[in-house]
């Protein structure tokens, strides 16, 4: 082999390896958010239980990321992208709510939200919650608790907790 060669796959070697420590960086950011709602959770008393051991191949926070995925996009910064997402959690749980007690309850709830029915903000959350209902309305899992953090490369790590659905509970009481 030549010196060239030798130097060549150095570097290679190098940019692999550089590339293989971020990568652990990420899944070790991701793993202190997932411990954080661990915590969280532990001190609340709550049970955190694993999506997997009922069949449940989608992460919510994937879907929830799916769904608002267009006006994601537009954000300028990470507190933009921090209130879109914080409001696509809204949206979802609104939607929950108006698919599983009804359009009244839905009202009852938004009653709590200062913002006018008028708003931008307002018509960009009652929009969100259509679409979870109607293109996502296979999934019943209500949002109690998420993190977001942000990496220094600007990739977005996101992770939620989900409340025990009556599927899941059934499960469990058997």
């Amino acid at each position: 082999m030549s010196k060239s060669d030798n130097i060549k796959r150095a570097k290679l070697h190098r940019q692999r390896k550089k590339e293989s420590g971020k990568h652990i960086l990420l899944n070790e950011q991701l793993e202190k958010d997932k411990q954080i709602l661990r915590d969280k959770a532990a001190n609340d008393n709550i049970k955190i239980i694993d999506r997997k051991l009922f069949g449940r191949k989608e992460k919510i926070s994937t879907v929830l990321l799916e769904m608002i995925k267009p006006i994601l996009l537009t954000a300028q910064d990470e507190e933009d992208a921090r209130g879109i997402v914080t409001m696509g959690v809204v949206a979802w749980n609104c939607g929950i709510i108006k698919q599983t007690k009804g359009e009244d309850k839905l009202r009852d709830s938004m009653k709590a939200f200062k913002s006018n029915e008028i708003s931008e903000e307002r018509k960009l959350l009652d929009e969100y919650i259509s679409i979870k209902c109607n293109q996502y309305s296979e999934y019943h899992d209500f949002i109690t608790d998420f993190q977001l953090s942000f990496e220094r490369d600007g990739r977005m790590n996101f992770t939620v907790l989900t409340g025990v659905t009556n599927d899941i509970a059934k499960t469990l009481n058997n």
